[in-house]
């Protein structure tokens, strides 16, 4: 008989109810790190030990990429209690900087861009989504970016 201990550690970066980073660490497992850039956060300093559907897949298959670390990061930081309308979704100044800066100095980490086509007929989204890219497009990360999408089979 064995026994085996994993620590999976979590770390938020918040203020209010903004929340600019998740940071999910698998501690006593070597891998890579990535960071994660999303939709929308369903975490804030209160409630730190949620797991949404997103972290939940991410957690489950953080070995099998081979990743000890994500960096959880949205192209919205305000947390609501159920998913937001796309008129409750504003511009944040701050987060896109705060993301910005994340993939300017992201060094070795892996990008996952991984907020899919929701809201893709709002402008604020889009123009998000377009600026995010330009951005990764000028870092020296922009060899290292993934993109998680699902395919649909009707």
């Amino acid at each position: 008989m064995e026994s085996k201990k994993e620590q999976l550690i979590t770390e938020v970066v918040y203020q209010g109810n903004h929340t600019y980073e998740i940071k999910k660490t698998i501690d006593g497992f070597k891998g890579d790190k990535a960071i994660l850039i999303g939709l929308y956060p369903t975490v804030d300093g209160d409630n730190i030990t949620k797991i949404d559907s997103t972290q939940l897949h991410l957690i489950n298959h953080m070995k099998e990429l081979g990743l000890n670390e994500v960096r959880i990061m949205n192209l919205y930081s305000e947390v609501f209690d159920r998913k937001p309308t796309t008129s409750q979704l504003t511009y944040d100044k701050e987060n896109f900087e705060y993301i910005t800066q994340a993939v300017n100095t992201a060094g070795e980490y892996k990008l996952i861009i991984a907020y899919g086509s929701s809201h893709s007929s709002n402008k604020t989204t889009n123009t998000l989504k377009k600026n995010l890219l330009e951005a990764i497009s000028n870092s020296k990360a922009k060899d290292r970016v993934y993109q998680i999408s699902s395919v649909a089979k009707f």
